[in-house]
């Protein structure tokens, strides 16, 4: 696999929405590029992803663990031209006994309560990331900012 093409793919995938594919590249690239002893903490898994998205420097502001509404988003990307929308990405690890599916919308939640994407205007994806070891689990909501 080129792996440059693997992060053009995900890239646009993440812009489109496209929540299969985002899954499918991002398991791809997290299986070839960890081993399991790599992610032991949930801090791997966001340094990985807001190092995949720095490819959208230029087009994106992409900024990871900064202030935002009412805490720390895990990563923004801030549309700086065009009319492609802003993506907000809460990642989070599953622990053992847990569901990955519960453990992504809960990170979906908590950008919805915690207002992460207020200071944006226009289109907005919102990702809750779930890793359950190498698997990505994605749950998307878009939503509009005035």
């Amino acid at each position: 696999m080129n792996p440059f093409v693997s992060i053009t793919a995900f890239t646009r995938h993440l812009l489109e929405g496209n929540v299969p594919g985002m899954e499918l590249c991002l398991g791809n690239m997290v299986s070839e590029t960890f081993n399991a002893e790599d992610l032991g903490k949930e801090t791997s898994y966001l340094a990985f992803m807001a190092g995949l998205l720095a490819s959208a420097a230029g087009r994106y502001r992409t900024v990871s663990d900064h202030e935002s509404g009412d805490g720390y988003h895990d990563i923004l990307m801030e549309c700086m031209y065009g009319d492609t929308p802003h993506v907000v990405i809460e990642v989070n690890k599953v622990m053992e006994g847990q569901d990955a599916n519960k453990v992504a919308e809960r990170a979906l939640k908590q950008i919805l309560d915690r207002g992460y994407y207020r200071d944006l205007n226009g289109p907005v994806l919102l990702y809750g990331i779930a890793f359950d070891g190498k698997i990505p689990v994605i749950a998307l909501e878009k939503i509009d900012c005035p």
